[in-house]
């Protein structure tokens, strides 16, 4: 520091013994790189992904690739969207463009900056951090007008004129260090430590008050040999940067050792350990101690009584760090004893980071006592702690620690504050949003619908959702009932779970319905939540409205089967509850047996018709009859034919058999019709039919069964001879095929008819294929084991005469 200063006042003799050359007074920061052009092709569907990539619920990680993507892509487009992220997106989503930007400051273009500025305003963990990053790493000379006109305007905020100070203290250029200067002499009282400490910084000297910055100004701004001091200015602000960095890196691994030896070390003593973390002398010692200590009361392991008491004392430490992380883990411990120490040590912090912190543990641990003292932090617009206030306030409602009066005092600041508050600071709307829904105010439902608007953040939005959710105001859901299809995924699915929750009206539940659709809904969450919602509502409903959107389901396969039972079990218990529809429950109950068997659960189709036979016939209802067919027909095809199902056919109230027997016939010819299988079935079910007729079923109806069964069984033979002759036709190009010979093994004596037909060609054919005759004889004795077959080596007539043995039966 002395060399700097020595450097300096040699130049400025030299300066007092020969005459100026005019100089320009602004010298560049770093040379700015050469953007590359920006591509005027733009693909809207890419476009789209990579901004959902960086505004989506995603991984910081994720979020910046999505960044660095458009960067690389260089649409013209780009500057516009990243600018309006970072104007109006998510913490998350600002936080991330401004990261990348820090890292690629060769892509920052001059819209990005004024966001980035405003960015540094704000609370939100990381949002200020990295808007710093981004402004540093571009051109000073496009940064520092911004910053120096947010620095001199007195109708901002101190703490937001002191983050410019801050940043502008951080660079080197001429403009940089004219505009602290001016500060300094514009307000000497609210920003005159923090702008001379940012002088200090910047042109390493040691300023002992505002008045000695005039005449260092006035000679530094002259001199011909700037560049020159520029460099020296530049060398040890960069060894101090550096030493900086290294102590932060050596930090880093030593608290990384200390929390493996932490997580190593045996529970019995760990007490003692984390004590010495929390009496440490560096900081970030203490700092790991205070984040174990949060970990464990997250966890349900909160410190003893001594080791809270060591926390305690760290709110009074020396570093705001320290002081800031040891409030948030007192105010975890929520003990109402501790709300005194926090208002005490809020009468005297003035650092930004710790009062908001302060403020925010009264929350829980404060009571009605504190109600007015939050208050006015509330209102104070200059105050960094403004934010963590209204959020306090709403904390205290939420644990229900206010009485009504105090609750009304609330509701009128916050829709006071809210008045007041600039469209522009979003984090404190939303906190106003946030605290609204814990105080529940009829009044503030003009507030949350207000917040709606298409042109709103989604954070606000979202605030607005859920504070409307929170009053189940009526007016407020037919506001949501209009968002279920907004373009904003994250503030649509807010708002279809909200609505789902508090859905009461046909104008709710077809929102609800319109979100049902994999067409009108892309996301399976979304979705799924909008269906939750419905079926909630709809079960308060009569069971004759509930089947009546049953037919209104989105054709979309097997979830439509899914949601059809689902509905028609609803309405099953609607009915359950009202005697006189004990008709109207059979009949439901067979379309839930329908339903099921769609969903390939003939076991329980065949109960669910079970039970609506036996609902339909106790009140001889005249439309038993199909529904006797269908129990007929699954309990064979389930194996569930029982005496169950037979006593629930031979009732005296019991259906017409002969329309019993219509409604049964058709679907079991078309079943042995479709394929070989359901011939299989289909002989299988007649055939146990047969055996034990129900009672149901009269002598004419018993004989049409025979002659069905008969039917049956002749598709069935037939079905049997095309496989045969389909798996022979292989053999016979492929005598070792085993796929085809087990096809033929496993119709078992069934395909002895069509071998015999098979082996009866080849038999008289002088030899002819031998091997594929060898296997049609081999597979008909394995048909028919009481067939002796016959030698290889007999001549055709000997063979046929074997075959018509078989025939005949004379074996």
């Amino acid at each position: 520091m002395r060399l700097l200063a020595a450097l300096i006042g040699g130049i400025a003799c030299a300066s007092a013994a020969a005459p100026l050359v005019a100089q320009p007074t602004t010298a560049p920061a770093t040379a700015p790189v050469a953007a590359p052009p920006p591509r005027t092709e733009v693909d809207p569907q890419r476009t789209a992904d990579l901004l959902a990539l960086i505004e989506g619920p995603n991984a910081p990680s994720a979020r910046q690739t999505g960044v660095r993507e458009l960067l690389r892509l260089g649409w013209a487009e780009t500057p516009r969207r990243l600018a309006g992220i970072l104007s109006n997106g998510s913490a998350a989503s600002r936080t991330a463009v401004a990261s990348v930007l820090a890292q690629q400051p060769e892509h920052i273009d001059t819209s990005y900056v004024e966001p980035l500025v405003r960015m540094l305003s704000d609370r939100e963990p990381g949002v200020a951090a990295a808007a710093r990053g981004a402004i540093l790493a571009c051109r000073e000379q496009i940064a520092v007008p911004l910053l120096r006109e947010r620095a001199l305007d007195s109708d901002l905020p101190v703490a937001a004129r002191t983050e410019a100070v801050a940043v502008l203290g951080e660079m080197t250029s001429r403009d940089a260090l004219g505009a602290l200067v001016a500060v300094v002499e514009s307000d000497p009282t609210a920003l005159n430590s923090a702008a001379l400490s940012a002088l200090r910084s910047t042109a390493g000297l040691d300023f002992e008050d505002a008045a000695a910055v005039r005449p260092w100004w006035e000679m530094v701004r002259s001199l011909s040999s700037e560049e020159w001091l520029d460099r020296q200015v530049r060398r040890l602000l960069s060894r101090e940067r550096q030493t900086a960095a290294t102590l932060a890196a050596t930090e880093s691994r030593l608290v990384r050792s200390l929390r493996d030896a932490y997580g190593r070390t045996p529970e019995s003593e760990r007490t003692d350990l984390l004590e010495s973390y929390l009496k440490d002398a560096v900081a970030p010692v203490r700092l790991l101690g205070l984040d174990l200590v949060l970990a464990g009361i997250t966890e349900g392991r909160p410190p003893g009584p001594e080791l809270a008491d060591d926390v305690r004392a760290l709110m009074s430490a020396a570093d705001p760090a320290t002081r800031e992380a040891a409030a948030r883990a007192v105010a975890s411990l929520r003990e109402p004893a501790d709300a005194e120490r926090f208002v005490a040590l809020l009468a005297i912090e003035r650092n930004a980071s710790v009062r908001p912190a302060l403020v925010s543990g009264l929350g829980y641990v404060g009571g009605p006592s504190h109600v007015e003292l939050l208050a006015s932090l509330a209102r104070d617009t200059d105050d960094p702690a403004a934010p963590q206030a209204v959020t306090a306030l709403g904390r205290l409602a939420e644990r229900g620690v206010l009485d009504s009066a105090a609750l009304d005092a609330v509701a009128t600041l916050l829709l006071d504050r809210t008045d007041r508050c600039r469209p522009e600071e979003h984090a404190l709307r939303e906190r106003l949003l946030w605290a609204m829904a814990r105080v529940r105010d009829s009044r503030f439902v003009p507030v949350f619908i207000r917040s709606l608007a298409s042109g709103e953040p989604g954070t606000i939005r979202q605030a607005a959702v859920r504070g409307i959710g929170a009053m189940a105001d009526a007016a407020g859901l037919d506001a949501l009932a209009a968002l279920t299809s907004d373009a904003d995924a994250v503030v649509r699915r807010t708002v279809v779970e909200t609505l789902a929750a508090h859905a009461s009206t046909d104008a709710h539940v077809q929102a609800l319905w319109g979100r049902l659709s994999a067409g009108s809904e892309p996301e399976e969450v979304i979705r799924d939540a909008a269906w939750r919602g419905v079926t909630t509502t709809l079960a308060r409903r009569s069971g004759s409205e509930i089947e009546g959107w049953v037919g209104r389901l989105p054709d979309n396969g097997p979830t439509r089967a899914r949601r059809s039972l689902e509905l028609l079990q609803l309405a099953e218990r609607a009915y359950l509850s009202d005697p006189r529809e004990r008709e109207a429950l059979g009949l439901v109950r067979h379309r839930i047996g329908g339903a099921l068997e769609r969903l390939a659960q003939p076991a329980d189709a065949a109960e669910a018709y079970r039970q609506a036979l036996t609902e339909l016939l106790s009140v001889r209802s005249d439309r038993a009859a199909p529904v006797a067919a269908d129990l007929l027909r699954t309990a064979l095809m389930a194996g569930r034919y029982d005496e169950r199902v037979q006593s629930a056919l031979a009732g005296e109230s019991r259906p017409d058999g002969a329309a019993v027997w219509a409604a049964f016939a058709a679907p079991v010819r078309e079943l042995a019709e479709r394929d070989a299988t359901g011939a299989d079935n289909a002989v299988a079910m007649l055939t146990t039919l047969s055996a034990t007729p129900p009672a149901v079923l009269g002598a004419s109806e018993l004989d049409q069964l025979s002659s069905l069964l008969q039917q049956v069984r002749g598709i069935r033979d037939r079905r049997d001879a095309e496989r045969v002759q389909s798996a022979a036709a292989a053999l016979r190009g492929n005598p070792r095929d085993a796929e085809a010979r087990a096809g033929i093994e496993r119709l078992g004596p069934r395909a002895a008819p069509a071998l015999q037909s098979l082996l009866r060609e080849v038999a008289g054919e002088n030899g002819a294929a031998a091997e594929y005759e060898r296997v049609l004889h081999d597979l008909l004795r394995a048909a028919r084991p009481d067939w002796p077959g016959y030698d290889e080596a007999a001549d055709p007539p000997a063979k046929l005469r074997a075959l018509d043995a078989l025939s005949a039966g004379a074996l």
